[in-house]
C-alpha cells in the first residue's frame, strides 16, 4: 500500500492532513490512481458502513440525500474529501484543488439528485459545496413526479399543484399504477385510491 502522505495533498491544516491520511491508512486499498487533481482509492469487503462512519476524522458529513439503503455518502469542504459506501466497496477521492472537488460534488447531486430520487439539500455547513450546486441551473429545483416501478420521470414543475394535476391525469390512464412526487425536501407515494388522501398530507406538511 502507498503511503497515504505521499499521494495525497490536502488544505493547509496539517493537522487536517494527518487525520485523514490516519483514515486512509485504516485500510487495504486494491486500487490507487490518480489523475489531475484527484486520487481515488478503492477497495473491498468493507461489510459494515458504520464502520467507516465511525473511523472518519471530523469534518465529514453524511449526505442522506445522496444515500440510499445500499450506498452512504460522506462528503467534506474542510478536506476536499468524498467517500461512498456501497455494497461493500469503499471509494475515498481526495483533491488537491477547490475547483476539482466542486466538479465531482456537482457530478453527484447531478446523478443521485437530478437523476436519481435524492430529495434533500446538502447541509448549509458545506458551502464550499454549496456554492459548486448553487452555479447549476436551477431547473434541478423543479418538483419531480415519477413512476414507482421504473423510477421514469412523468412531468417537472416549480408549481406543485401543477404536478398534482399532471398525476391525476396519469392515473385516469393509468388506474392501477403506483406513483410519487419529490421535492427537495420530501416525497410521497400514492395510488388512485390514495390520491386524495397523499395530496392533503402534502398540503399539511406544507403549511
Amino acid at each position: 500500500m502507498p503511503a497515504a502522505a505521499d499521494t495525497v495533498i490536502m488544505s493547509s491544516s496539517s493537522r487536517s492532513l494527518k487525520k485523514l491520511n490516519e483514515f486512509i491508512e485504516q485500510f487495504n486499498w486494491r486500487s490507487v490512481k490518480q489523475s489531475g487533481s484527484e486520487t481515488c482509492y478503492q477497495t473491498g469487503s468493507i461489510e459494515d458502513w458504520l464502520k467507516v462512519d465511525n473511523l472518519l476524522p471530523k469534518g465529514f458529513s453524511y449526505v442522506e440525500s445522496w444515500s440510499s439503503a445500499y450506498r452512504a455518502v460522506w462528503i467534506s469542504d474542510q478536506h476536499l474529501s468524498i467517500v461512498t459506501f456501497c455494497e461493500e466497496d469503499l471509494s475515498v477521492l481526495v483533491y488537491s484543488t477547490v475547483e476539482g472537488y466542486q466538479k465531482t460534488v456537482q457530478d453527484c447531486h447531478q446523478c443521485y439528485v437530478v437523476q436519481g430520487n435524492g430529495s434533500s439539500v446538502l447541509d448549509e455547513k458545506l458551502t464550499i459545496a454549496t456554492a459548486a450546486i448553487a452555479q447549476l441551473d436551477d431547473g434541478w429545483k423543479k418538483l419531480k413526479l415519477r413512476k414507482d416501478i421504473t423510477g421514469e420521470v412523468i412531468a417537472t414543475s416549480f408549481d406543485d399543484t401543477e404536478l398534482w394535476n399532471a398525476a391525476a391525469d396519469y392515473l385516469k390512464q393509468n388506474p392501477h399504477a403506483t406513483i410519487s412526487i419529490h421535492s427537495l425536501r420530501s416525497s410521497i407515494g400514492f395510488g388512485a385510491r390514495t390520491f386524495e388522501i397523499a395530496r392533503k398530507e402534502w398540503e399539511q406538511d406544507k403549511n
